[in-house]
């Protein structure tokens, strides 16, 4: 319970806006918007410590694999952008393309081409992979033509939307996919989330 010392009983502020004096003392009314405020503060909080944001697959020990070989066969490309009205959201377009001429292990190479589980991984804290601030996006295989530019690998390529981002933030993500090893992770990428125009205000 919050009380805030008043000067007395005539300046505690009005039972109209949310508080009753009791005393020298006011106190918030039950269901006052102050009261609801604190409330839902309190629920994000423990929203947040409860579920960090940890993978999936870490959960179920698959190990993550970085900083191997095939991190250079991933070939990622990222464009943020806002989403369509009225939420107008920041989201990810992030798009990969398996360059197989860039790995001198064959096998390795099979193994990622022939893969059909997917996951994207984004955080917007310094080192949050390491430390299990991130969160993680899956899907299943879908193939699409490679990038548009002509200078970019042109084989088979795979699409996901990251959507519900935050705005103004620099953002670092990876794409990781599961090979008989575990997950291979890409290079890490960062950027920069648009701020995005609300539908409806001017």
């Amino acid at each position: 319970m919050f009380r805030i010392r008043a000067l007395s009983t005539d300046r505690a502020v009005r039972v109209g806006e949310g508080w009753r004096s009791i005393g020298r003392f006011a106190r918030p009314q039950p269901g006052s918007p102050r009261v609801i405020v604190f409330s839902v503060v309190a629920v994000v909080v423990l929203v947040h410590v409860a579920f960090p944001g940890v993978s999936p697959a870490e959960d179920e020990g698959v190990p993550v694999l970085t900083g191997t070989p095939a991190a250079a066969a991933i070939v990622v490309e990222t464009s943020p952008r806002c989403a369509a009205p009225p939420a107008a959201l920041p989201q990810l377009l992030i798009l990969w393309v398996i360059d197989d001429t860039r790995l001198d292990n064959p096998t390795m190479a099979a193994n990622l081409a022939a893969s059909t589980d997917f996951r994207v991984d984004v955080t917007m804290y310094r080192d949050g992979f390491k430390d299990g601030r991130f969160e993680s996006h899956t899907k299943a295989a879908t193939t699409k033509p490679g990038f548009p530019s002509p200078d970019r690998p042109q084989g088979p390529g795979h699409s996901m939307t990251v959507p519900n981002l935050r705005a103004a933030v620099n953002y670092t993500t990876r794409v990781l996919i599961l090979t008989p090893d575990g997950w291979m992770a890409s290079e890490e990428l960062e950027f920069f989330t648009p701020i995005c125009p609300v539908d409806g205000i001017e």
